[in-house]
């Protein structure tokens, strides 16, 4: 084992940190909105700090530096061309600001709210099996990452047991246990309030941990090493390819194809299989069209003190998604760095090779090369450190998704059969079994299933069985008055069946062996999401213009005019219309302060800068080659990424320090509006005043 007392006691140090704030967030729950919910009280950086761990995982993390393990830096450069895009839906409040504004507190309530209450529970049950599926592989890869960054061993004997029965205990169950246990318990403690406050204090640990272990990679390597040997990595292991025992693929189909390849020139990475620049633009059609559809992280979307609050924590979110991103890209590279560059000598170097080369499984080398390497390289101290962060991580992610997905169960599967209402008292009960029902599913399916599929592209096509049909849903009924309910029924029904369809016919080609010859024409599951996204939409807005009889009354889901909720709009005025023509186009209201547009400006300024620059930079290689005939030197990229890297470290930097100190004061400010809200104990998810399925001739 690689943990030396120092790591396990800085493990157990965390495991007593978490005791403490489960047991005094529990207190603070005093209704169902408060476990859903929060009390909707959340500032926006707690929404930007916490909110961003349910997504940050070990098997997100693993799955990201998979990718660069790929492309090394040059997948950055297509990160770029996302980033305009993204602001424009973060700044823009795209869905998030109307989602907030119907106060519903999941995503199947507002199908209800919008089309039908049956068709609530039908998205309910997809959102489920959708979520289920996709977290069923957290404790998968994170039990993984466990036994191979810890050294652990397989099978281990247990006292009085082998001895009597001859069989030993799987290690990777026995993680796989403890890890759901630990997400269930801080998910049924407090609800959403737990769940915030433990995914802030990751949020914390993440930045700090990352800054540690990258600033110790530069100090072993070297800055211009670091980069000097990356760039002429791909090259030297193709020299070496025929007597190597294992190559990176993206190399083994260069050498193969007799090409170059590039960890540094984005235009030399088209053998890199699914990561090059086609993984990013369908990532980017992704974003677009499934903007606050996925509802692994369901309280955060409906948590925010007021749409306001929720659009500025979207525009805040996106200082950290490119800036944090560097940091796995990083870890990736130097992963290629440690088994391949003999030069540098480094450190357990030729163990780590031996162990990487000697995992057979494809997939599982693919996402265990850089865990197994950090495993080797990380001294005492640092190494308790990183594990603590890759299980917070993995916890912070747990307890968002078990919360989520039991919640909906709860109140989108069940809820709405119930002929009598229910007390507060037993909606808690019964949301905190469901959770328990999730973790056992989890567990279970962590222990039976193979993934034959890499971690992204498992995560796009699970979710399509929900969000392939439920993103233009959401779209259409927040933005389009003639969406019906027959065309969310359409909708839904075709995306959740081309998704199912994709992973039962992956599963029987490559796991049971049916049709082998079909293995290389099966679709990854990135590109089958966008494919079942593109169908999906076609067949809600022309089921919908056939059927639209009258417009749905938008005013009412938004609760705006007449139906208004009092704080949600409090500093919009009626002179909007005076507002600078800018402010208009850009969609800044009078709910903006000063430092709202500072904020909104540095945004856009950032992001649009990097855009351009990409634009710039494409040109320019286009141009070059098409004039000199040859492709941009791979030392002009190096040159580049020398920048580039350099300022988002920096940028990593402060806005760690600002979102922290910003985080610190808004959950001060929760627990404060915690102690005074006004519990509603009809606010419970339910549609009260809706007892009867609409009629399926108009969109009411």
């Amino acid at each position: 084992m690689n943990l030396h007392w120092i790591d396990l006691s800085i493990v157990g140090g965390f495991f007593l940190f978490l005791i403490v704030i489960t047991l005094y967030t529990k207190r603070k729950v005093k209704s169902v909105a408060g476990f859903l919910s929060a009390e909707r009280v959340a500032g926006r950086y707690m929404l930007t700090m916490a909110g961003a761990m349910a997504f940050v995982c070990t098997i997100g993390m693993v799955g990201a530096m998979e990718g660069h393990v790929a492309n090394g830096f040059g997948g950055l450069w297509w990160m770029l061309m996302l980033m305009p895009l993204q602001a424009i839906v973060a700044l823009s409040g795209w869905v998030t600001y109307r989602y907030r504004e119907t106060r519903a507190m999941t995503l199947p309530q507002l199908m209800e709210m919008r089309y039908s209450h049956h068709f609530r529970v039908f998205c309910g049950v997809l959102a489920f099996i959708a979520g289920a599926l996709n977290c069923g592989v957290f404790p998968m890869v994170t039990a993984r990452f466990m036994i191979y960054f810890c050294g652990l061993p397989h099978y281990f004997d247990l006292v009085g047991y082998t001895d009597v029965t001859g069989w030993q205990a799987s290690t990777y169950v026995v993680l796989v246990f403890f890890e759901v246990v630990l997400g269930v318990v801080l998910a049924i403690a407090g609800g959403q309030i737990t769940v915030m406050v433990t995914d802030f204090f990751a949020g914390l640990l993440t930045n700090v941990t990352l800054m540690i272990v990258i600033l110790l990679i530069f100090i072993v390597v070297g800055w211009d090493g670091f980069l000097d040997s990356l760039m002429n990595i791909a090259n030297t292991i193709g020299e070496r390819a025929s007597e190597l025992e294992y190559v990176p693929k993206s190399v083994e189909n260069a050498v193969a194809n007799d090409r170059e390849v590039s960890y540094f020139h984005p235009f030399k990475q088209r053998d890199i299989g699914p990561f090059g620049v086609w993984f990013f633009v369908i990532n980017a059609a992704l974003f677009f069209f499934n903007r606050g559809t996925w509802q692994g992280d369901a309280g955060y979307q409906t948590a925010a003190k007021t749409p306001h609050e929720a659009r500025m924590a979207g525009i805040l979110s996106q200082w950290r998604i490119h800036i944090s991103r560097i940091t796995m890209a990083v870890l990736g590279a130097f992963a290629l760095i440690y088994l391949f560059d003999q030069t540098l000598e480094l450190r357990n170097a030729a163990a780590a090779y031996q162990e990487v080369a000697g995992i057979g499984e494809e997939f599982i080398r693919s996402q265990m090369t850089t865990p197994v390497v950090l495993g080797k390289f990380l001294p005492v101290g640092i190494m308790g450190l990183f594990l603590v962060f890759m299980i917070y991580s993995t916890v912070s992610t747990d307890d968002s998704a078990f919360h989520s997905w039991g919640s909906i169960l709860q109140q989108d599967v069940m809820m709405p059969f119930r002929k009598k209402p229910m007390t507060p008292k037993q909606h808690l009960f019964w949301l905190r079994v469901c959770i328990v029902l999730v973790g056992a599913f989890v567990f279970l399916f962590s222990c039976i299933w193979s993934m034959k599929e890499f971690i992204n592209m498992w995560f796009a096509i699970t979710m399509a069985i929900f969000v392939g049909g439920a993103g233009i849903t959401l779209i259409g009924g927040l933005y389009w008055s003639r969406g019906t309910t027959q065309g969310a029924w359409a909708g839904m029904i075709t995306g959740s069946t081309l998704s199912i369809s994709q992973i039962t016919m992956t599963y029987l080609v490559r796991e049971v062996g049916w049709m082998p010859w079909l293995k290389d024409y099966i679709p990854h599951g990135l590109l089958m999401s966008l494919f079942v996204t593109i169908i999906a939409g076609l067949v809600y807005v022309v089921v919908s213009l056939l059927t639209c009889k009258q417009p749905h009354d938008m005013d009412k889901l938004l609760n705006r005019g007449k139906y208004a909720v009092g704080g949600d709009h409090e500093a919009l005025s009626k002179a909007e219309d005076k507002r600078p023509w800018l402010e208009k186009v850009l969609k800044i209201t009078s709910e903006f302060t000063l430092r709202d547009k500072i904020v909104y400006y540095g945004q856009f300024v950032w992001v649009f800068g990097w855009g351009v620059v990409f634009v710039i930079g494409s040109t320019y290689n286009w141009t070059y080659e098409a004039w000199y005939g040859e492709k941009v030197s791979d030392t002009a990229w190096r040159w580049w990424f020398e920048i580039h890297i350099g300022v988002l470290l920096l940028a990593f930097i402060v806005v760690t320090i600002w979102f922290t100190l910003g985080g610190i004061r808004d959950m001060m400010r929760m627990f404060h509006d915690l102690n005074q809200v006004e519990v509603n104990p009809d606010d419970d998810g339910s549609i009260k005043s809706q007892i009867e399925e609409p009629e399926l001739t108009a969109s009411k």
